[in-house]
């Protein structure tokens, strides 16, 4: 015990003095322990020092051309390149406007009445990138009941067609100043007075057979530019009041479910398949530019009682709060679609007694539409019987609001009485070829803008290689401005929003850099310690400084 405590003084310096006879003095430092080593220890270590500086330089290379690239790959990044759309790519359509008159006494005016409504057309604003250019085709004299009758082939041009009827063979009512047909033509009486003409004819292309106002909306949300209230307050009535039907984004396929409410459990026979053939009718309508998913339920039992009200004239209502109680009660009642696509649920009330709707504003209606929900209809309205009610006209009327083919026309303009006109198609298809391509640029941007912005997200080949086919295809697809390939740019669009929404961009953002530095730096630093140690040796002895 007593050596252990002279040990321990001895190392930390107390006590130390001379050593006593016959004893040496300890070392006292690591210098001196190695002088005091054998001569044969000394001869061994001077052989074995280029083998020990050779390993420390070995070591070193190993760890920083072998290590270095190694501790890169795993940790960085992985980007594969992808193209994007040019800075100044613009979605250029050539718009053809087919006119043509039913009498020969138009033929010398009409000619001069088109000039002035092309160069109104092409002053008005088109917002950019879109980018229209108009020509008016002069088809001369044609013959009304033709033009009536004529059903062109499906094409991918893009063309109105207006015809000017002189009065003696207006066929509807002399009030009547535009009749949109069920065909592609539409048709405006003609009036002397040509500043009328002229405002007829640019108001029927402008605002109605192209819709430019909805085109510009179209443009404008996906720029993200928010319209200002004096913007909003410069619209006409009209486009104001569709405003929000315009800024919903329009999809390629729309899950529609009809659901019959029932009061009731007893299985009545009731309209549903009526309604079904007729919207399945609707939907092959439209099937080359939007396609429906129809599908038809009942929900019996549901007590809907609770959500009407009875009024002072004894007439059974539904209140503006309670269309949202009752939507909220079928949301929870119906089971979620599993699918991508918008759905749109067409709710019509199963009740034996008329049923009136109130709008916002307290006024009757036969019906109410909700803006990426759907609509919710009665099976009889007030003035219907049982017999005579008509439920799959409103289900149509619904349908064509919802997806923004109905149109906000003046007192004095007429459409025919079909559930869709060809130019209602047209107009649709054109407007799903802007709205494509502008959903794909932004799509594209967007993914080209979060690897600018998080550094650490993923750019897998896969998402790479849809981003590459994406911009390939709209491309390809607004090749032709004068008939541009819906199929192509829907399926550019499609390739663009997979990229954007790929789980495989989230791979690294759940591993920071501040976790990745805690993880490695127990891993580096007992490698780093040794290897600097070695570093300064090898210049210590290259330096002769040893």
């Amino acid at each position: 015990m007593n050596g252990l405590i002279c040990r321990i003084k001895n190392l930390i310096g107390v006590g130390s003095g001379e050593a006593k006879a016959g004893e040496e003095n300890p070392p006292k430092n690591m210098s001196e322990v190695i002088e005091r080593l054998p001569e044969s220890f000394h001869k061994y270590m001077r052989e074995e020092l280029p083998y020990r500086r050779t390993a420390a330089l070995v070591f070193i290379v190993i760890v920083l051309g072998m290590g270095t690239p190694l501790w890169y790959h795993t940790t960085r990044t992985y980007r594969a390149p992808f193209d994007i759309f040019p800075d100044g790519q613009m979605v250029s359509l050539n718009m053809q406007i087919r006119l043509a008159v039913t009498n020969e006494s138009l033929v010398t005016g009409i000619n001069a009445v088109a000039e002035v409504v092309l160069n109104k057309i092409m002053e008005s604003e088109v917002k950019a990138p879109l980018d229209i250019h108009w020509t008016v085709i002069n088809q001369g004299v044609m013959d009304l009941k033709y033009l009536e009758n004529e059903r062109i082939s499906k094409s991918d041009s893009l063309e109105v067609c207006v015809a000017v009827v002189s009065p003696e063979q207006w066929p509807h009512f002399s009030a009547t100043a535009v009749f949109l047909g069920r065909g592609r033509w539409a048709f405006v009486q003609y009036t002397p007075d040509a500043n009328k003409l002229e405002e007829r004819l640019q108001s029927l292309i402008w605002e109605v057979m192209v819709d430019v106002p909805h085109l510009n909306s179209i443009v404008k949300r996906d720029l993200r530019e928010k319209m200002q209230p004096w913007q909003i307050a410069a619209l006409s009535p009209s486009h104001q009041k569709r405003l929000v039907w315009d800024s919903a984004p329009l999809s390629m396929n729309y899950v529609v479910q009809v659901v019959h409410v029932h009061d009731n459990a007893s299985p009545v026979t009731t309209a549903s398949d009526d309604i079904m053939r007729v919207t399945e009718l609707f939907a092959q309508r439209l099937q080359h530019v939007t396609r429906l998913q129809l599908s038809s339920e009942h929900l019996w039992d549901f007590d809907i009682s609770n959500f009407f009200e009875v009024d002072v004239q004894g007439r059974l209502t539904l209140p503006q709060h309670g269309t949202e109680r009752l939507l909220k009660e079928v949301d929870l009642q119906l089971q979620s679609v599993e699918s991508s696509f918008p759905v749109l649920k067409i709710l019509i009330l199963e009740r034996d007694e008329p049923v009136v709707m109130l709008d916002s504003f307290g006024e009757d209606s036969r019906g109410a539409a909700v803006a990426s929900w759907g609509a919710i209809i009665p099976r009889i309205c007030l003035g219907e019987a049982q017999e005579d009610a008509q439920p799959a006209a409103r289900v149509l009327a619904a349908l064509r609001v919802l997806l923004g083919v109905d149109s906000e026309l003046p007192a004095t303009w007429k459409r025919a009485s079909v559930p869709l006109a060809e130019w209602e198609v047209e107009r649709m298809r054109l407007r799903a070829v802007l709205d494509n391509a502008m959903r794909a640029m932004s799509a594209v941007s967007a993914l080209k803008a979060l690897t600018e912005k998080i550094t650490n997200v993923v750019i897998g080949d896969d998402v790479a290689a849809r981003a590459n086919d994406a911009v390939k295809l709209v491309q390809d697809g607004l090749t032709d401005p004068e008939a541009p390939r819906l199929d192509k740019i829907s399926t550019g669009r499609t390739l663009a929003d997979e990229a954007l929404s790929h789980p495989s961009l989230l791979a690294m953002l759940y591993f920071p850099k501040d976790q990745t530095m805690a993880v490695y730096l127990p891993i580096m630093l007992p490698t780093l310690i040794p290897m600097i140690g070695s570093i300064i040796a090898l210049c210590k002895w290259a330096l002769g400084w040893s």
